[in-house]
């Protein structure tokens, strides 16, 4: 049970941080310096997370790194489904916060939902997801350790 809020809470910081850095600065495409902040309130959070709570559960704070340590067999079904359970629970407990801290606050309008993709165009997609798998490449090297996750990570290469 330890490691299952250990991922919800990391999940919860994650979102806390992360979107509170995007809502409080205002994050859109026009203004670089906003987006350049929001990534380095993500990237500090999960920095932050890893030390945190990386000793108990692993710190995977996203359900996709899960369902990755799943197909790599560094998982079992059951704690997969738990800490996907439990990191959305963490999202939408961080979320909440996130909410009730800048209702009614001049100057900040909702949680900033979609604020970054009125201007998207196929350039920021691509580059949005040639870092998401540059992120997640790094715990690759973790889960080829065993021959046998190795076999199944080769797979999707």
């Amino acid at each position: 049970m330890k490691k299952y809020l250990a991922e919800m809470v990391g999940t919860m910081v994650l979102v806390l941080m992360g979107c509170g850095t995007a809502v409080s600065l205002g994050c859109t495409n026009a203004d670089p310096e906003t987006v350049v902040g929001t990534a380095l309130a993500f990237g500090l959070a999960v920095v932050a997370m890893a030390y945190t709570i990386g000793g108990i559960s692993g710190c995977h704070i996203n359900p996709a790194i899960t369902l990755g340590c799943l197909i790599s067999g560094r998982i079992s079904g059951k704690d997969a489904a738990m800490y996907m359970l439990f990191q959305v629970i963490g999202a939408i407990l961080g979320s909440a916060i996130l909410f009730l801290c800048t209702t009614g606050v001049e100057g900040f309008v909702g949680t900033g939902a979609n604020a970054c993709q009125s201007g998207a165009d196929a350039d920021s997609c691509a580059v949005k997801h040639r870092n998401d798998f540059a992120a997640k490449a790094t715990k690759l090297p973790h889960a080829a350790q065993a021959s046998r996750a190795y076999g199944r990570l080769t797979f999707f290469l």
